[in-house]
């Protein structure tokens, strides 16, 4: 489950990063980008609090930090790669798992928008840092 929401997380702010309304245009989400806003379409998110951080580096290798809940201590870290065709971004982690969708993206200025490609998942929403 975990790794469910880290995943979903990294798509999110992949795709936040990556689209601009000209497609002739390649995306660039490269920086770092802090988790904003969740849009679920489930009845009930919870009350925990998510803190993601992802940074795409223009090798394309991702670094995503992640504390979920108020409880103290290090957040987990992931890495990997990412790869964005058109306005999708797909990726691994550094173990050779894929993440568990691939994302269609759009960015606007300082905002990222992460939609994942499966039903009934929430759009993840980040800010350029």
């Amino acid at each position: 489950m975990r790794k469910f929401r880290i995943l979903i997380l990294v798509a999110a702010a992949v795709l936040a990063l990556g689209c601009k309304k000209d497609k002739n245009v390649p995306l660039d989400i490269t920086g770092v980008w802090e988790l904003a806003d969740i849009q679920t379409k489930s009845v009930n998110i919870g009350a925990e609090a998510v803190e993601i951080v992802i940074t795409f580096n223009a090798d394309n290798t991702f670094s995503l930090s992640q504390k979920i809940g108020s409880e103290a201590g290090r957040p987990d870290v992931f890495t990997g790669v990412w790869q964005l065709t058109d306005r999708t971004l797909s990726g691994k982690y550094s173990d050779g798992k894929s993440w568990g969708a691939t994302y269609e993206i759009s960015v606007e200025g300082t905002v990222l928008t992460m939609t994942p490609d499966v039903s009934d998942a929430e759009t993840y929403i980040y800010h350029k840092k």
